[in-house]
């Protein structure tokens, strides 16, 4: 069981990585043995808040949104973006970046681009169903976005938006995951969905068995597909629901799914409302504060190429995992 020495010390380390780079790969060659949790909080970073809804990490840095603006950090130095700096709102709920550098930004009163320094901001004014933005992807050509109003997806100029009155189960999306060009999964309140090409398909509890019909987050490789929701995760093999899980029938800790994250191999992981659960081929595996972590409830999941899993919290900031 973690106490809370061991945790003090995570904290410490977290510090001592911080003034090298936390965007990559650890906390440096040079630390040995690393940690195998690492930390990053207001207490010892510049991170603006403990609360992380998204978390987004390359070889050019990392990405935290949060509820007091999207933090960037370049292994060297910080840099946060608010309402005071242009963004929408100091609310974000997710972030991701393209591979020509733009970084994209969900928030609770529209969506915002930063490019080369100057940020713009995209409402329905521009062509968005709804403010409320709660997730952005990139999807190999173009930005998609999950609003409380239903799908957007950026044309440069304009959005094509597509709703329930185009076939999502519901127009409240909450998350998506991106296979491809104009193929992504989406998580809705009202079931998921598989959008391909223009063509939905359509995932409820009464017409495919999900467990609920509250989706919060969506994840996929090749044939399988996971659906997150308020009563447990379900698993999809060919667009059939092949199996479901919740903390009943398994080690998952908490019926309430928030995100979902594939690590490098294919290992996923659910950030859940009593823990961050991984599944393990039979069954799911879950780290609480007894296994290292600073809070129960995570927010985000994100796995890097390295196979570090990222978790955003609610109140204990970053908790990075490695093996």
């Amino acid at each position: 069981m973690w106490g809370e020495s061991k945790i003090r010390a995570g904290l410490a380390a977290a510090a001592a990585c911080l003034a090298g780079a936390v965007g990559l790969v650890g906390c440096g060659e040079e630390a040995a043995p690393e940690p195998r949790w690492f930390y990053i909080t207001t207490q010892e970073s510049e991170l603006p808040s403990n609360n992380v809804y998204g978390v987004y990490v390359d070889d050019r840095g990392s990405w935290f949104a949060t509820d007091q603006g999207l933090a960037y950090n370049s292994g060297a130095e910080w840099a946060v973006y608010g309402s005071a700096e242009g963004m929408p709102a100091d609310v974000v709920f997710g972030v991701t970046v393209c591979p020509n550098g733009d970084v994209w930004a969900a928030t609770i009163a529209g969506a915002a681009r930063l490019r080369g320094g100057a940020i713009t901001v995209f409402t329905t004014a521009e062509g968005l169903p709804s403010n409320r933005v709660y997730a952005v992807v990139y999807d190999g050509a173009k930005v998609w976005f999950a609003t409380e109003g239903g799908l957007a997806r950026y044309d440069d100029p304009g959005f094509t938006v597509v709703t329930s009155a185009s076939g999502l189960p519901g127009d409240d999306c909450r998350d998506l995951y991106a296979l491809g060009p104009d193929r992504l999964w989406v998580a809705c309140i009202g079931g998921a969905a598989f959008y391909d090409g223009g063509r939905v398909r359509r995932y409820t509890a009464a017409g495919a068995g999900l467990p609920s019909d509250n989706v919060y987050a969506v994840a996929a490789r090749g044939e399988e597909a996971w659906v997150g929701t308020d009563a447990g995760v379900c698993r999809l093999r060919a667009g059939q629901v092949v199996a479901t899980y919740n903390a009943s029938n398994s080690g998952l800790r908490n019926n309430l799914l928030n995100d979902l994250a594939y690590r490098a191999g294919g290992e996923l992981w659910a950030a859940t409302a009593g823990g961050a659960s991984r599944w393990l081929g039979d069954d799911f595996e879950t780290f609480t504060r007894d296994e290292g972590l600073l809070t129960d409830y995570i927010l985000a999941a994100w796995a890097d190429k390295y196979g570090y899993v990222w978790l955003g919290t609610l109140g204990g900031g970053v908790n990075r995992y490695r093996d």
